[in-house]
């Protein structure tokens, strides 16, 4: 209770007079002391309510930050398998090879996808693929991708020697039939990837990879076909993109560049319009011819 007082201040009177006495006086004493116990009760909930509520938001909100940010997959069989892991010597001739190589990976449920010559000298190089959908996915930035959009890829180079072949694998995570560009020592054609940081150490470690890679060779060794690891020193193998496959990414390129340039012009807003045009100049269509020199 305020009380206005001749001066025009207002004062708090501290503690009311109490005018009864004996039993009357004990029992508005104690329900005074009571109702004084309620009040400030009620005042530390209030408190200690806003302080909570306050650290829940703050946990929700850092929940929904961690969640958001974004993470290259950049990691393969190799990121845990060494070179030497990753391959073996044969005392079988290519051809033998890679038709064992293949029955291998077919009964783990991948498909050969292509192969080809990579080299003059006879070596050839193998492509298996598995998506965990009946067919692989291709879909737009307005398509949700989920784990079910996740596959493997898997690359075989099988090089004639003067006692047989020799096999060097690696293999790769796919989202949505996308191959990333993963770090380690063999170029391959590749396209940015990024995704939830809890989504890629999830479904794309590459150790799932790792573990086919392992297992196949592991199998070989048993049936008598690799006879030993590569040699040390051995560089890393390299991958040749049919001239074919060269033209239609590069005309891919080019029709991408062409679309995005009538995007930008669409919009009215000139900032974003600068903005797209900033990342337009990012895709250099050139790169891709040259690409075929780096990978070679």
């Amino acid at each position: 209770m305020k009380i206005m007082t001749k001066a025009g201040r207002v004062r708090c009177p501290s503690t009311p007079r109490i005018r009864a006495t004996g039993k009357r006086r004990r029992a508005l004493i104690h329900s005074l002391h009571t109702a004084s116990c309620v009040r400030n009760a009620s005042t530390r909930m209030r408190s200690h309510g806003s302080g909570m509520m306050k650290m829940t938001i703050a946990a929700v909100l850092a929940s929904l930050l961690a969640g958001c940010m974004m993470t290259e997959a950049t990691m393969s069989s190799r990121t845990y398998l060494a070179p030497e892991q990753s391959g073996g010597v044969t005392a079988h001739n290519v051809t033998d090879t890679a038709r064992e190589v293949t029955r291998l990976f077919e009964v783990r449920g991948f498909q050969l996808m292509d192969q080809h010559p990579n080299a003059p000298n006879g070596e050839l190089v193998l492509e298996y693929a598995k998506s965990n959908r009946a067919l692989a996915a291709t879909k737009d930035d307005s398509q949700a991708i989920g784990s079910s959009d996740v596959g493997s890829v898997f690359f075989v180079w099988v090089t004639p020697t003067d006692s047989g072949a020799r096999v060097a694998m690696i293999g790769k995570p796919t989202l949505a039939g996308v191959q990333p560009c993963t770090k380690d020592d063999v170029q391959l054609p590749c396209q940015t990837v990024s995704a939830d940081r809890t989504f890629v150490s999830t479904y794309m470690s590459g150790k799932d990879e790792a573990g086919v890679v392992h297992g196949v060779l592991a199998e070989l060794s048993l049936e008598g076909y690799v006879t030993g690891p590569v040699p040390a020193g051995t560089p890393p193998p390299v991958y040749t993109i049919a001239p074919t496959v060269l033209k239609e990414a590069h005309d891919q390129c080019v029709a991408q560049r062409k679309q995005a340039m009538a995007n930008a012009e669409d919009v009215p807003d000139l900032d974003k319009r600068a903005e797209m045009l900033a990342e337009l100049a990012s895709i250099d269509c050139t790169s891709v011819c040259a690409s075929s020199s780096a990978l070679r």
